[in-house]
């Protein structure tokens, strides 16, 4: 009785857990694949962490080294800006020492003109020269470019590459632009400007108001897209009254 009922209902053992040791008898690993595969994770892992850390640190180095060539550069800016806006307020305290000793003055015009053409003539770290005074007397020298040859000004390329306008205190809103040779005398009128009161340019009521050397707010000049700055002096008598800019 007892052996029907064992071949009807098989037990655990004999039923099931036979075919399943049998199972997994049948994914049984070799030595070689124990021993084999440990190493090749290792393997493969100890090269991916290296070459993420070499990715890593070769971020840094490039990171690093743009910093440096950043700084470098920046550095180098500011000297150069240093040197270059530096000029201009070295030129202007010239000028101003020449005008205080009574060298030139601001009541002998064309004394003043070939002085500064003189000046521009041998430097060439600004591009013009320019002075005014209270009774509207305006005078400047300019520096030409070929590129503004036709387009800025109506010097011609065989005219010295230098311009001179001025304005008078009888017509102070009039100025009369002229070639020029080497030692600032006008040589033939090439154009007239409208609506140029020197007393209405920004450098000059800059100075004004302030009393101070300093320089202008970017304004455009001429008929170019372009951009200037100019840096301005006041200059004063012995009783603080205004000679000119």
């Amino acid at each position: 009785m007892m052996e029907r009922l064992i071949r009807r209902f098989p037990s655990p053992v004999s039923g099931y857990l036979i075919p399943i040791l049998g199972h997994m008898a049948k994914r049984t690993f070799s030595l070689q694949t124990l021993l084999i595969v440990p190493f090749v994770l290792l393997t493969v892992g100890t090269v991916g962490l290296v070459g993420y850390l070499s990715h890593r640190s070769g971020q840094q180095a490039v990171e690093s080294l743009a910093n440096r060539l950043m700084e470098r550069i920046s550095d180098r800016v500011i000297q150069k800006l240093d040197t270059y806006l530096q000029a201009p307020h070295q030129l202007n305290q010239s000028h101003r020492a020449a005008l205080e000793s009574g060298a030139v003055s601001f009541d002998r015009h064309e004394e003043l003109h070939h002085y500064l053409t003189l000046h521009l003539l041998q430097t060439e770290a600004v591009d013009s020269f320019q002075f005014g005074t209270p009774d509207g007397t305006f005078r400047f020298i300019h520096r030409i470019s070929p590129d503004d040859i036709g387009v800025n000004t109506n010097l011609q390329t065989s005219d010295l590459p230098f311009e001179f306008g001025r304005s008078t205190p009888g017509t102070p809103s009039i100025m009369n632009i002229y070639s020029m040779d080497a030692q600032g005398t006008p040589l033939r009128e090439v154009d007239t400007l409208y609506n140029v009161d020197v007393r209405h340019r920004p450098w000059y009521k800059r100075a004004m108001e302030t009393g101070e050397s300093g320089w202008s707010e970017p304004f455009q000049i001429g008929r170019k897209q372009i951009l200037t700055l100019n840096y301005s002096m006041p200059v004063y008598d012995e009783d603080q009254h205004l000679q000119g800019v």
